[in-house]
């Protein structure tokens, strides 16, 4: 694939074709070819050049990247003892755990494909996403397999292996002996459920042969919520993750062989997968993994291990920030701090940025854009290439247009409308839902396939691209103005008191149709609540938005939430926080 920036003289050609963005990355790494190859491929041939560095670091155990491809082709060993061939599935309820990120490359190997499932998912929705796949094998955590019992009567899975935390630790370490033990579920010894331990065993004596790449061979399923919230299963391709790997790579990340990234990401979640696990083991990183992650404890983690990249969303970072553990600690080693998964607004983005210069780091947030379809990333900004509230520049193979979501046709710079993606990096559809991969994946005019966002943003000349907030979280008034939540939640921000913001929308009660804004504000971790005077904090932010924001675009009102709702990853729940508060009574 060709990655030379076109004719920037022309002006008949729009944004996409022009691809201004290209200017910005290495020379050199422009005419570098992607290679076509499997995602096993990709990491055998990086355990075969740089087998002594470390690649995978758990729990004060280690792992170098030639131990990595041993351990991933014992692995492949045993999922073939077990009758797993080419073009089957194998379906894993399971966090990220050294024995998941074997397995994802194990059966990539033999032409398998790994159907990764949230554990936290009710068993009917777990049942629904084994079922739908005519999954044979399921791979669980033993703390989930209560709800592998449940779903057992109605799912049929010839054999059941099971896994648990400590299996890669010579000792249980102490900062896991509370999950491995505490209420941990008693495992039956019956022949079709078995013992990770004993799995690897059945696989002595075997011999794989390596599955040669096939043009959009599906690698990995996850699972998003779409906009229709039951969860669609993403086909990840070889190709779409190696292109996303390789696109980092040639990108010119402030980076060397054996840096260390910090592995919070689920790996059930594209952005896991793609951001967390493949891209960082592409290239040459030391990935610390860490399957039980709690955002307070995010700060603890940096100072423990000294991560020199990381990604999380925008909730971590603002955590980060009011963390004790980083009060006084000098952040040079940490190199890039990548932001995505969910919008974040430009009073945040400042804070931290601000942060970093305090504790010396080196380059403000990496914020980037992207989407489980898109491999989990799009956009980024890196090592500089940076500007202020832009989700970042489209990576070198992915290519990145606004079009107006009315007419469908190609907007210049600076005008907004829907932002489409396409390039290699797309996924192949949704698992067996026709329609909802044709809602999101239309041919254009142009004869490509593009990804619909159902994002609302601009591009400017540079290639950098703003987002200003998803159609379907635009407020609209009675009137027809449209308000867009995230520059409500860019002021709210700005106050001391608060810790995250959500606006959404609720009926306007002063009209028969139209909505109006409503701040929902959980406050700051490190304030006693019980002093907090919350009228006096309300009408105050209220205030800051009267004197910052137009009149139409003001909150009607707002409201304090001890928690804010969230959803699996981590995200703002605008939904959720739709319904609880629709029959909110607007005070004056």
């Amino acid at each position: 694939m060709s990655m030379q920036p076109a004719n920037y003289g022309d002006k008949n050609l729009k944004p996409s074709e022009l691809r201004p963005w290209l200017k910005h990355f290495p020379a050199s790494s422009l005419g570098e070819k992607m290679l076509k190859r499997t995602i096993y491929a990709y990491v055998k041939s990086n355990c075969e050049k740089i087998g002594d560095s470390k690649a995978l670091y758990y729990y004060g155990t280690s792992v170098t990247y030639k131990q990595l491809l041993d351990k991933i082709d014992r692995t492949a060993e045993a999922y073939q003892a077990m009758g797993v061939k080419r073009g089957d599935m194998v379906s894993f309820l399971t966090v990220t755990l050294p024995e998941a990120i074997y397995s994802m490359y194990a059966l990539n190997k033999i032409g398998a494909t790994g159907n990764f499932i949230d554990p936290r998912m009710d068993v009917q929705r777990i049942i629904d996403a084994v079922s739908g796949v005519h999954s044979k094998l399921l791979v669980t955590i033993d703390l989930a397999y209560p709800k592998v019992v449940k779903m057992r009567e109605s799912v049929k899975v010839d054999n059941v292996v099971v896994v648990s935390a400590n299996d890669s630790l010579p000792v249980v370490a102490k900062a896991y002996r509370a999950l491995t033990t505490k209420n941990k579920p008693r495992i039956p010894n019956v022949d079709d459920v078995i013992l990770w331990k004993d799995f690897l065993k059945r696989g002595k004596g075997q011999t794989v042969e390596e599955c040669p790449f096939e043009e959009d061979s599906v690698a990995v399923i996850t699972y998003t919520g779409g906009t229709t919230g039951h969860p669609k299963g993403v086909m990840l391709t070889n190709d779409g993750l190696n292109t996303m790997a390789d696109s980092f790579c040639l990108a010119g990340v402030d980076h060397e062989i054996g840096d260390r990234f910090l592995e919070i990401m689920p790996i059930f979640a594209a952005y896991g997968v793609g951001c967390g696990i493949h891209m960082p083991l592409a290239m040459g990183f030391e990935d610390v993994v860490i399957p039980k992650f709690t955002p307070d404890e995010l700060g603890e983690l940096v100072v423990k291990y000294h991560p020199n990249h990381m990604m999380g969303v925008p909730d971590f970072y603002e955590r980060l920030m009011h963390s004790k553990a980083l009060w006084d600690v000098d952040l040079s080693f940490l190199m890039t701090t990548g932001c995505g998964g969910d919008t974040m607004n430009p009073g945040l983005e400042a804070r931290f940025n601000k942060f970093m210069k305090e504790h010396k780091g080196k380059y403000n947030l990496s914020q980037g854009y992207g989407m489980s379809e898109m491999c989990g990333a799009a956009t980024c900004c890196f090592s500089g290439i940076y500007k202020d509230d832009s989700s970042g520049i489209p990576l070198m193979a992915t290519t990145v247009g606004i079009f107006d979501p009315n007419t469908g046709d190609e907007l210049g710079f600076n005008q907004e409308g829907e932002i489409c993606m396409t390039g290699r990096n797309m996924m192949k559809g949704y698992y067996n839902e026709p329609e909802e991969t044709a809602n999101i994946m239309r041919k254009h005019d142009d004869g490509r396939v593009w990804i619909h966002s159902g994002d609302i943003g601009y591009m400017d000349e540079d290639g950098f691209v703003f987002i200003k907030g998803r159609i379907k979280q635009i407020i609209i008034k009675f009137d027809g103005h449209k308000v867009f939540p995230v520059q409500i939640e860019s002021i709210i921000q700005r106050n001391k008191a608060v810790g995250t913001c959500a606006v959404v929308g609720i009926p306007d009660p002063d009209h028969a149709q139209g909505m109006v804004p409503l701040g929902v504000v959980e406050l700051k971790s490190t304030l006693d609540k019980s002093k907090v005077d919350l009228e006096a904090l309300r009408k105050e932010i209220m205030q800051m938005c009267d004197e910052l924001l137009e009149e139409r675009g003001k909150p009607a009102d707002i409201v304090f939430i001890d928690e804010m709702m969230r959803t699996g990853l981590n995200k703002h729940d605008y939904r959720g926080l739709t319904e609880k508060y629709k029959d909110h009574v607007i005070r004056r």
